[in-house]
Parts: structure tokens; sequence; C-alpha cells
């Protein structure tokens, strides 16, 4: 490669760690978020790549927009370039599902199942280490091959070890994800972690709805930005139970820390000294405890910031470097906040969309805080809210906080379905991504109301959980996968579970959400799609000022806005407890 191609991919948001000091390692998930220009356009960044793709051209095997084009280089420009500009406006899923239609309009024998055809896309692919290179990757779609490739196939693709190293999530080595995983696993045990930092989620939930309530006071002619206050409460429960910060450093960080996570912060230190400071404050104060803690057995100490303690605790543990540490915690800190923050503010779009769900949810929560009779909200008490469990869950199907699924590489050789509904035999080492849009709303898997948000629906025993409201198990089937599947499932599932009930009994419980005129008039067929899907998928911003912003950010090549207007109005006195 020439070396004024070189220099330019190193500046170039693509580029690794080659030539990189430490700090500008730690530094790199928020230059990478930013979004600094390359310098580089799309086409000259397919020119310079190395095209691994030729080596075994999966494009040839299965349908797609390559698919019959034998990797013709001025065709996989411009689907390159399709797919670029899907990823930054947000609407990359509705290409997938262009490519999966035209599939199926020249192959009769995958019509029956539209959304469950399997595609091969063009995709550059970063390494941590190596120059960036294109090539190729399945999208599985099809049910029974979507779950068993993510059960057998435990390897990573290397796209995340760039910003995250190998840390929990990225790592591609699967022997140091098991070991990261058995060490942090048990702060996210039910019984023996989180029913003990319960009272923290509950104080800091109670702590929501008063400041809800401030917010309702203050909105303007849209109503309030949930989508912002679902975003803010979600950090707050991470930093306050999980990482046991204190409330003044969470209130200090929380919006700053955020706006390393959408990009905006003009500080290109502040993600990394935030995490370094969070990682400080283990070692200076004693009272940090896991459940595993010598002292937490003895009865001596109790569990306190169990996430913190753990990263920590695995340097000496697991021999883990700073850089892996570093990136468990960004994740958690980033993953951990947003997901969970979508997941509310579409439960709550919902509930406004259908006023008479609303009345039920808002029965059931009242409901179980009279039989409380004053007290306290416990862990076991979320046993009482089976319907918002259903609520739930129909949300994480149809809006799913994680469109793109799960991104895998093929650890020995696999059969997919292809063309022809016949099986394709794809080599070792062939890049998988198992995406969860389509297979959440594919009507084949659902039936035809799969459009409709429909907490009655006939849930799989597997799918839901019963009796309980939540416990250790993972949601999933063959067509529903919100936290992926097991064994490399998302780790902090019943964290979310449980910050999801005491944050929702709280705002249901003392107001009543109905939809602003901007949201209550949309219409995805006319506007385009409500939901804008990135890493993660939240709402659009749909206010005229909202659309205005929107247009001027795409016209900078930045992602669009994110926000969910709603009208809060008070159902019950709050405490201005904050």
């Amino acid at each position: 490669m020439p070396a004024t191609v070189a220099e330019q991919l190193k500046q170039s948001k693509l580029i690794s760690s080659l030539g990189q000091s430490d700090e500008q390692k730690l530094n790199r998930f928020q230059s990478f978020i930013a979004g600094e220009a390359t310098g580089v356009s799309q086409n000259q960044q397919t020119d310079m790549l190395e095209d691994t793709s030729e080596v075994f051209d999966v494009s040839a095997l299965l349908h797609g927009p390559m698919y019959g084009r034998g990797n013709d280089k001025a065709e996989k420009k411009r689907v390159m370039a399709d797919l670029t500009k899907g990823y930054v406006t947000g609407t990359v899923h509705e290409l997938w599902m262009k490519y999966q239609r035209e599939a199926a309009a020249i192959d009769p024998a995958l019509s029956d199942d539209v959304m469950g055809v399997n595609i091969a896309v063009p995709k550059v692919m970063i390494w941590e280490s190596a120059m960036p290179t294109l090539d190729y990757v399945v999208l599985v779609s099809d049910k029974d091959d979507a779950g068993r490739i993510a059960r057998r196939h435990l390897k990573k693709q290397p796209t995340f070890t760039p910003v995250f190293f190998q840390s929990l999530i990225a790592t591609t080595d699967n022997e140091h994800w098991k070991r990261q995983r058995n060490h942090l696993n048990e702060v996210f045990l039910p019984r023996q972690s989180l029913a003990r930092i319960f009272p923290t989620s509950l104080d800091r939930a109670k702590r929501c709805a008063a400041r809800l309530g401030q917010l309702a006071a203050e909105a303007g002619e849209h109503g309030v930005q949930m989508h912002e206050f679902f975003l803010h409460e979600a950090q707050a429960q991470l930093q306050l139970a999980l990482f046991g910060m204190d409330e003044e450093f969470m209130e200090s960080t929380n919006k700053k820390l955020r706006d390393v996570f959408n990009g905006t912060n003009d500080d290109p230190n502040y993600g990394k000294d935030m995490c370094l400071t969070m990682m400080r404050k283990v070692n200076e104060n004693p009272a940090f405890a896991s459940a595993s803690s010598p002292e937490v057995l003895a009865g001596e100490k109790a569990v306190f910031g169990p996430l913190s303690k753990a990263i920590a605790d695995a340097g000496d543990s697991l021999n883990m470097n700073l850089f892996d540490q570093f990136g468990n915690m960004m994740v958690i800190l980033f993953a951990g906040h947003d997901t969970t923050a979508h997941t509310m503010t579409w439960f709550a779009y919902e509930m406004a969309k259908n006023p008479e769900l609303q009345v039920r949810l808002q029965a059931e929560i009242d409901a179980m805080f009279d039989s409380l009779g004053g007290r306290d909200m416990t862990y076991d008490d979320c046993s009482m809210l089976p319907f918002m469990t259903r609520c739930v869950m129909e949300t994480l199907r149809l809006w799913t906080a994680v469109p793109n699924g799960t991104f895998r590489e093929l650890e020995e050789e696999e059969t997919v379905k292809g063309p022809g509904g016949k099986p394709v035999i794809l080599p070792k080492g062939t890049f998988v991504q198992i995406p969860n849009w389509m297979r959440q709303r594919n009507p084949v898997l659902w039936g035809p109301d799969v459009e409709v948000f429909n907490p009655d629906r006939a849930f799989e025993d597997e799918e839901i959980w019963h009796g309980k409201a939540f416990h250790g198990a993972n949601p999933s089937s063959a067509r529903f996968s919100p936290f992926t599947y097991a064994p490399r499932e998302c780790l902090g599932k019943n964290f979310a579970q449980m910050e999801m009930r005491t944050i929702l009994s709280q705002v249901f419980r003392h107001f009543t959400f109905t939809l602003s005129e901007p949201y209550a008039r949309h219409d995805p067929t006319r506007d385009g799609p409500l939901e804008n899907v990135q890493g993660t998928s939240g709402p659009r911003d749909v206010t005229p000022e909202g659309l205005e912003e929107c247009r001027v950010r795409l016209s900078r090549q930045q992602r669009p806005n994110m926000a969910m207007y709603l009208k809060a109005t008070p159902r019950r006195p709050v405490g201005a407890r904050l």
C-alpha cells in the first residue's frame, strides 16, 4: 500500500492503534463517536482498502445487493455508498429489508418468508492492530440459522476491539471472554447482588418522579423530552447502584458523559478522564464490595458499587490490563444506560398512544403499592407487575433497542439457508451478523398484527417471565432475542429489568402520558421511520425544531438527533425530594 494512502488511513476514524499513544488509544471511543472527519471519501476508502472478500466471495453464494454481480468493484462502491448513507441517516434497516424483498422477487422459493431471507452485504472490517479491510458480512435472519449460529459460534468480529479493546463485549478470544464473564457474572445475580442494591435503585426512582414533576411544570408546547429524561435516569441508576458513585459526582458528570456518547462533548478527553476517575475511586474508598468479597460473606460489609469493585479486581484476579478494564467500564456506561433508556422511552410512547393499556398498567401499579401498606417496594415485589412485564417484552420486540443484533465470526464451517431455500456452506472465518429487527417484526413468525403493540399476544414460554416478573433467565426463542442468545448474551439484562420496574412503577404511578401533536400525527408511510437505527435504536425528534436540526446535522454528515416529547399530567401528588 503506498505510504501516502497509509498515512491518510491513519488519520481516518477507520484506523485502529497503529502509531497511537496510550492516551490516544483510550480516547478512540470518543473520537469515533464524535465522527471526526477522515479527509478520505467513501470511494477513496473503498479503493484504498484491501478487498479480502476476493479470497472467498460470499456474495456469489447468498442473495444481497452484490448477488450475481461477480464482486464488481464499481457496483460495490455504489452499494457501499448506499449502506454508508443508511448508517448515517439511521435507516440502514430499511436497506436490509429492501435487499430481502429484491431477493424474494427473483427467487420465488423465498417469497413465503421474505423477512427471513439471509443476505450478504459488503462491510469495512476494522481491526485493533492492522489496517481496515473490505469484506462481506452475512446478515442471518432465518430463525433457525440465527439461534444456532449465535449459540455455536461465540467468537466476535474484530470490529469492536479498536474502541473497547479485549473487554467482555469485544474480545475475539473465547477463553478470555469466559474468564471475564465468570468474573463479572456475580454482579448481576438477582439474589446475591441485585436484591442488595435494590434500595439504591428504588431511592433514585423516587427522586426521578419528583424531577419529572418539575420538568412537566416547566414543559413547553411539545411537553417533556422523555427520551432525555430516561437517558439521564438510566445513567443515574448505573452510576449510583452498580458503580457506587455518589449523587454529586453523578449529577456533575451525567449529561457530559452522555454528550460523549452522542458525539457532542467538546472536551476530547472527557470520556477517558471520567472512566479513569471512576476506577481510581474504587481504590480510594474501602466501602466498595461485591457479593463475593470476604467482608460481605462474613456479614461485615454491604454490597456497594459491585461493578466498580469487580472491574478493579479483574486487574489482579484475571491479570487484565488497563485497556481491557477501561473497555468494560466504558461499554457498560454506554450500553447499560442507552439501551434501557430507549426501551423505557418506547414503552412510554406506546402507553401514550394506547391509553386503554396505560389505564391497565396504572391499575396494576396502584394495586401493588396499595398492597405494600406504606412500606418500601422490595426486589420481590416486582413479581406483582405481570402486565408491566408483558408491556416491557412487547416493547423489546417491536422497538428492539439493538436492531443490529450480534456480530460473530464462524469458528468452523456452517450451513445456512440460501437461494432457492437450499443449504449453503459458509467456510470458517466468515463474518456473520444476527440482526433483531427483521425477525422480531416478521409477520410469518408473529402473525398479521406484527406491527401492532400488543402485550396480550401469545408469547412462548421462553420469551417472557411467568410467575415472577424477572429472574436470571434470558428471554429468547428462535424469533426473539432482545438480549441475544446464551451463552454470549447481554450481561446486564437482569439489572435492566430491575431498574425499568423501579423507574416505570414510580413514573406511571404519578403521571399519565399523552402524545404531543408532532408524534400523534406522525405517519411512517408518509414521514419515514420514527426509529433512528444507529448502533442502538432510539426515537427521532419529529418536532418542527427537531426536523430542522436534523436537516442541518445530515448536511454535515452527522447522525440525526433523537427525542421523544410527551405530555405528562400529574395523577397524584409527588414529593419534592430531589
